[in-house]
């Protein structure tokens, strides 16, 4: 008899012990969940901030054989001549020369922006390897 009390009392003990480590378990998941949920939202709110929408990208890219380097050439030289000299962001990518010209054109007026982006498409547009784009977003890492 007193085997069989001391053995409902054990049980009762250990029972309730696990409860409250499955209740620990489960606040512990509740939390982990709500950390990772708030996580996430940062980093996909740090993205949104490294992501820039640009007037003009002008990227030189390679197909396993180095950029165009002539092009790149005929680009630095026309901003140099350039009068109102727009300021770019250039953004080396890559082990073969991979470089983007990023431009907001802020200091041009709307019409000197169509001259613009029209002289360097008429500049190196239909070059090898070079790709420009107007309107369009990139991130900086």
């Amino acid at each position: 008899m007193k085997s069989l009390l001391c053995s409902i009392i054990l049980s009762g003990i250990l029972f309730t012990g696990s409860c409250k480590s499955k209740k620990n378990a489960t606040e512990a998941a509740t939390n982990n969940n709500t950390s990772t949920s708030t996580s996430t939202s940062t980093t996909t709110e740090q993205v949104k901030n490294l992501v820039q929408k640009y007037r003009l990208i002008v990227s030189f890219y390679s197909i396993g054989t180095g950029v165009n380097g002539n092009a790149i050439t005929k680009l630095d030289n026309f901003l140099s001549k350039h009068p109102k000299k727009p300021q770019s962001e250039i953004l080396r990518r890559g082990r073969e020369g991979e470089t983007e010209y990023l431009f907001n054109l802020k200091e041009l007026s709307d019409s000197e922006k169509v001259a613009f982006i029209t002289e360097i498409k008429n500049l190196i547009g239909n070059l090898e390897l070079v790709r420009i784009e107007e309107n369009a977003e990139r991130s900086k890492n």
